[in-house]
């Protein structure tokens, strides 16, 4: 993990407990603005997604395969009104176009107003396209 990010970790974690409690080897981290623009990410959601928010434009909308936009949306709207979603699986396409199935762990973000201003998380890779040919 970049320096950056174990800095932000240190700074959130102690406040509010608001990530979880440990990060697997084989899980990235990402936080991202209410619209899903990605602000941070550390270098295994790079690696998990393709992308690097530093170099370019990333929005986690843009990324979820078409037949899982609907329910992700749904489940979006569920995280506004709970705070938090565990488990949550889709499909996601990478920025080279390998589809990725992941499963998300995330809660809101709020802001001294108690407006939701963004998410973070832990992201997972269960499995890829690519898997599937072998």
């Amino acid at each position: 993990m970049s320096s950056e990010n174990k800095k932000f970790n240190l700074k959130i974690i102690p406040e509010k407990k608001v990530i979880f409690d440990s990060f697997e080897n084989n899980s990235g981290y990402v936080r991202m603005d209410i619209s899903g623009n990605i602000n941070l990410m550390d270098e295994k959601a790079k690696e998990i997604l393709g992308y690097d928010n530093r170099k370019e434009k990333v929005n986690a909308r843009t990324m979820i395969h078409k037949d899982d936009f609907a329910y992700t949306m749904k489940s979006f709207m569920e995280l506004y009104k709970t705070g938090e979603f565990k488990n949550y699986n889709a499909r996601v396409s990478t920025k080279n176009g390998v589809i990725k199935k992941v499963q998300i762990d995330t809660k809101i973000i709020y802001n001294a107003q108690k407006k939701p201003v963004g998410a973070h998380g832990v992201i997972k890779e269960v499995f890829t396209s690519d898997d599937l040919k072998k």
